[in-house]
C-alpha cells in the first residue's frame, strides 16, 4: 500500500473554523490545474497524493489539509496554517478547520533554504519521475518523506546544487514525488508546467518515429521522415525555453 498521504510529523493541530485570505481563488486555481493533470488526487486505496502551499508571514504558511488529494474542489474548510515548525524534532503546530499535509515540514524546509520562496507545489506523476529522476535536483533514494532526513536532503540539495535556479526536484526516495517551488502561486505553477508539457511533447513526438520504425517499410520516403523527426526532436529541446513562455501567456490569458 502507498504510504502517501500518511502523517510522520508530531502534529499540535489547533482545531478552528475556517479562515478567509486573499490568495485562496489564486491558490485554487492552481490547485485545480494540478487536479485535472493528475498530479494531485488520489490512488486505488485511497490515500490522497499532492499539496499545495504559500508562505504568509516568516515561516508560517498556509498548505492544503491531509487527505484532500480525492476532491475535485477544494473549499476554505481544506486550508490550514502552519504557525509554527521545528525541523530537528519533526513537528510543527498548525490552526485551522483541518490537520496540515503530511508533507508539511518538506514545504517547510524549502522555506527555510530560501526566504525569497513564497509558493511550494507538491505532485505525483509516475512518468515524470522517472523520466527527471537524477536529471534534476533529486534526493537520495534512502531518504523517505515526511521524515527529518527528508528536511535535511532538502537543505543540503538547494545549497549544493542548481536547485534554486531549477525551481523544481525530484524525490528520489518518493515515488513519483516532484516538487516545484517559486517567489509566487505563479511561478511555482509554470515551473510544474513546463516540465510537464515538455514530456508531453517529447512522447508525442517519440511515440511518432516508434510508429515509423515499426512500421519496418522505409520505402516512400519513410526514411526520411524518421530522420525529419529526430530533427525536429532536438530542434525542439533547443527551443523548450519560446514554447514555455508561449504557454505561460495562453495560462496568464485564461486566467483574465
Amino acid at each position: 500500500m502507498s504510504q502517501e498521504g500518511v502523517i510522520k510529523y508530531n502534529c499540535n493541530w489547533i482545531k478552528t473554523g475556517s479562515f478567509d485570505f486573499e490568495q485562496f481563488e489564486a491558490i485554487n486555481y492552481w490547485r485545480n490545474c494540478l487536479y485535472e493533470l493528475g498530479l494531485i488526487g488520489v490512488y486505488g486505496d485511497g490515500l490522497g497524493y499532492g499539496n499545495l502551499s504559500f508562505r504568509v508571514n516568516g515561516n508560517q504558511y498556509i498548505i492544503t489539509g491531509s487527505a484532500t488529494g480525492g476532491f475535485n474542489h477544494l473549499t476554505k474548510e481544506h486550508y490550514t496554517k502552519v504557525i509554527s515548525y521545528n525541523l530537528e524534532t519533526n513537528s510543527l503546530t498548525a490552526q485551522g478547520p483541518i490537520v496540515a499535509s503530511s508533507e508539511s515540514l518538506t514545504h517547510a524546509a524549502i522555506y527555510q533554504s530560501d526566504s525569497s520562496i513564497n509558493a511550494v507545489f507538491h505532485g505525483h506523476h509516475m512518468d515524470l519521475w522517472e523520466h527527471y529522476l537524477h536529471k534534476l535536483p533529486t534526493s537520495d533514494v534512502s531518504v523517505e518523506y515526511g521524515t527529518i532526513s527528508m528536511a535535511h536532503e532538502i537543505i543540503r540539495l538547494y545549497a549544493e546544487t542548481d536547485m534554486p535556479n531549477k525551481q523544481i526536484m525530484i524525490m528520489g526516495g518518493h515515488k513519483d514525488g516532484i516538487i516545484s517551488f517559486g517567489k509566487s502561486l505563479d511561478d511555482a505553477g509554470y515551473k510544474m508546467l513546463k516540465y510537464y508539457k515538455l514530456l508531453s511533447d517529447m512522447s508525442k513526438e517519440l511515440k511518432s518515429v516508434k510508429e515509423i520504425k515499426q512500421n519496418g517499410n522505409y520505402e516512400d520516403g519513410s526514411q526520411s521522415k524518421l530522420h525529419q523527426k529526430i530533427e525536429e526532436i532536438a530542434m525542439y529541446v533547443i527551443s523548450q525555453q519560446k514554447q514555455i513562455e508561449e504557454l505561460t501567456k495562453e495560462i496568464k490569458e485564461l486566467k483574465k
